[in-house]
């Protein structure tokens, strides 16, 4: 065999193989994510592995963090995937690298690496772990939720919740996430008062305000609610969803904060909303 037909014969391996490992990843029912990244110091460390989570729950796959997976996904381990991210520092950069394996260790994915000149950590790793996202965002995955056989009937339930979204006005059922769940409003909420007197502002930024109270905000925009704001698993993180954006909420000392996706801008934006003096 000449060598040119050894090339041409790997070649044609290597593409079904692509092609295979593809497909594999919709044929998955789950995704997990650890609670921290080898690299890291602590759990969820900058909410890095958090953002992850919402990243491939955005992009068609069921993810869950390791210790939000239901008993019956725990105890069907190879009916999921896992996610392992790996960083290191180069010459002023930081370089993210995202690996998809099954329940055997095998390694499925691996993205490029996703790369950031900021300085400050937290910046750093995430605009680096976007752009290594980013072909896993064009493979269009969508994973189908896992059916329940009878052994697994006997775990607990999760109560389902409502999705609903605004844009599309359609309605569907997802298992309930602590972390990552899009787009929840509340009916009621997205009626547009014109008496907003009654309302206790709790913080402000520009034309938007916070309202509300036990640690679940709404979110609106001038006299009008454009979503809501609910606390994750994580202490102080809040999923910000709403007809505008969504993000990421976090308390500080004098008020609160808002990172946001803004199409066309690679990093995240930050609103920085005051406290309302009373």
């Amino acid at each position: 065999m000449t060598c040119k037909k050894i090339f041409l014969i790997s070649v044609i391996f290597f593409s079904a193989f692509s092609v295979t490992a593809q497909n594999d990843l919709s044929d998955y029912n789950y995704i997990t994510i650890p609670n921290q990244f080898e690299f890291l110091k602590g759990k969820d460390q900058y909410q890095l592995n958090s953002l992850t989570t919402f990243l491939f729950d955005k992009h068609g796959f069921n993810a869950y963090l390791a210790d939000d997976l239901p008993l019956y996904l725990q105890s069907n381990p190879c009916k999921g995937l896992k996610v392992d991210v790996q960083a290191n520092e180069s010459f002023l950069s930081t370089l993210v690298t995202i690996y998809i394996k099954d329940c055997r260790g095998n390694i499925l994915f691996t993205s490029p690496q996703g790369r950031s000149k900021e300085k400050e950590y937290k910046r750093a790793y995430y605009a680096a772990l976007r752009e290594a996202f980013e072909p896993i965002k064009s493979k269009n995955v969508t994973q189908k939720e896992y059916i329940k056989t009878e052994k697994d009937k006997e775990y607990i339930d999760e109560k389902p919740v409502v999705v609903e979204s605004i844009e599309e006005e359609t309605t569907t059922v997802i298992p309930v996430k602590e972390v990552v769940v899009e787009e929840i409003i509340n009916e009621e909420e997205t009626e547009i008062i014109e008496d907003t007197s009654s309302v206790n502002w709790l913080y402000n930024y520009d034309n938007y305000n916070i309202s509300g109270a036990d640690n679940v905000f709404t979110l609106w925009y001038k006299n009008d609610v454009i979503g809501t704001i609910k606390p994750t698993s994580i202490n102080n993180v809040y999923l910000v969803s709403s007809t505008q954006f969504n993000g990421t909420g976090f308390k500080s000392e004098d008020g609160f904060v808002i990172e946001k996706n803004v199409e066309g801008i690679s990093e995240l934006v930050t609103m920085k909303f005051q406290k309302v003096e009373k």
